[in-house]
């Protein structure tokens, strides 16, 4: 039987992004995930540079901050447009620089799937990878920081991408480097939930905030983390480059309570975890362990003598992110 620190750093180690070293000479093998999206992403940059005029491509998201987990599924692309060809653009509403694109991403994959409208991107969707992009149109701005268009707002918004990926990574050496698979890890809880809790990009702050220091392990990180984060989601958490809305705009009362129950209930079963491996019940430990954190933990474990407290492992309702408006 594996120790706790050994299951967990297994259950971790699952949920990285599939990468490779390719073979001496190659820019890339062709098969795994991340050459998958190298590969989609150079189709779709080739047909956006057809139709418009670019000045640069910027992977964001959370694929760009590193944060992504297995299975992979949305990457998120800026498609940089130059202000001084594309002015007229520049000049329009942000839906009908949205329905641009749409129509050249429609254009261009006339076989597929139909490319999807969304808030603040185009989503084009590859069957045979699995994989998907939210395509961002955005303009630069003299600060670095980018306009991009929301059309549900019915306005251009300003981000800066970089800067997020400054701040996960400032986060994550804060932390000793285990903000970042703890992160991972209540992604793929939160993924797990009847209906997703938290926005992808909120649960990440939180976690940031959360872990100012290093923690004693990547298992006590994950209790620290889900204790503060249940008190943390009832308050608004500012966009980290001081530019855009927050991050949770939109999360109502009622689904900041939901979220708060389910965290608290996670906490819970982590301090379970915690206390039986503290005394040397390590079955114990990889039970709570396991159903907390879902099939990927590679130890079933063995369930307390006389039975644990109910533990909830999240709370049906609606999610703060719907689809259409995912970014991030």
């Amino acid at each position: 039987m594996l120790t706790v620190h050994q299951a967990v750093q297994a259950y971790l180690s699952g949920l990285e992004i599939e990468r490779c070293d390719p073979e001496p000479g190659a820019d890339r093998c062709g098969g795994c995930t991340t050459c998958n999206v190298r590969r989609q992403r150079d189709a779709l940059r080739a047909h956006m540079e057809a139709r418009f005029a670019v000045s640069e491509f910027l992977i964001s998201g959370s694929f760009g901050r590193r944060t992504a987990i297995a299975p992979l599924n949305d990457i998120d692309l800026f498609v940089v447009l130059d202000p001084v060809s594309e002015a007229g653009l520049r000049a329009s509403p942000p839906r009908a620089v949205l329905d641009r694109v749409l129509q050249a991403l429609d254009a261009a994959y006339p076989t597929k799937e139909k490319p999807k409208a969304q808030s603040r991107s185009v989503n084009v969707e590859f069957k045979g990878t699995g994989l998907s992009f939210d395509v961002v149109p955005a303009f630069p701005l003299e600060d670095g920081a980018y306009q991009i268009p929301d059309r549900d707002a019915g306005a251009w918004i300003r981000t800066n991408p970089r800067v997020h990926k400054a701040h996960a990574t400032a986060a994550n050496e804060r932390a000793g480097q285990a903000a970042k698979p703890i992160a991972k890890a209540l992604k793929s809880w939160n993924r797990r939930q009847p209906e997703k809790l938290l926005r992808s990009f909120h649960l990440e702050l939180m976690v940031y905030e959360a872990l100012g220091s290093k923690p004693d392990s990547r298992a006590a990180g994950i209790a620290a983390a889900l204790r503060a984060m249940a008190v943390r989601v009832h308050a608004p958490m500012p966009e980290p480059a001081g530019l855009g809305p927050d991050v949770d705009a939109g999360m109502s009362i009622e689904e900041r309570a939901r979220a708060s129950a389910a965290l608290s209930a996670a906490a819970e079963r982590a301090e379970l975890a915690l206390q039986a491996a503290a005394r040397g019940a390590t079955g114990e430990a990889h039970h709570h362990w396991s159903a907390l954190l879902g099939p990927g933990y590679p130890e079933e474990g063995t369930s307390p003598p006389r039975g644990g407290p109910a533990v909830l492992s999240g709370a049906p309702g609606l999610t703060p992110d719907p689809q259409h408006r995912r970014f991030g």
